[in-house]
């Protein structure tokens, strides 16, 4: 029984890091900085991690967003993607990350009703990454 235990840990942890490793990979063009890797924006897996935390959601429209980042290191670049589910990417911003708790606030106004996705990504997406599913009310 404990042997079966593990297996199925281990099954479960390559499948959480299959399902955050593919739509990065199979996307990513090979770049020197993160300002030029932009994930297909096609690809609605969603991918949370505890470090990143994206609110609120539904979000009533002409208002703000929240994307809070807990990050461990001190001065990183991240990308903030907003775009609609036909792959247009409708807000891209680069923010400034610094070591506790950052807060960006991304304006939706001007969106209308309906669901998008959001990304959030730093120069090493594998480890820390949110891809979710926002909707405007």
């Amino acid at each position: 029984m404990e042997c079966r235990n593990y297996t199925q840990k281990i099954f479960i942890r390559l499948a959480v890091t299959l399902t955050i490793a593919i739509p990065f990979l199979l996307n990513r063009a090979v770049a020197q900085d993160s300002s030029s890797f932009v994930p297909n924006s096609s690809m609605i897996i969603p991918v949370k991690s505890a470090n990143i935390i994206v609110f609120p959601n539904p979000v009533p429209a002409n208002s703000d967003i929240t994307v809070q980042i807990n990050s461990s290191r001190d001065f990183y670049l991240a990308r903030i993607l907003v775009s609609s589910l036909s792959n247009v990417v409708i807000k891209d911003e680069t923010v400034k990350v610094f070591m506790g708790k950052n807060k960006f606030l991304i304006s939706m106004a001007g969106f209308g009703q309906g669901n998008y996705v959001v990304r959030v990504f730093g120069r090493k997406p594998l480890t820390n990454a949110y891809v979710g599913q926002l909707m405007v009310e």
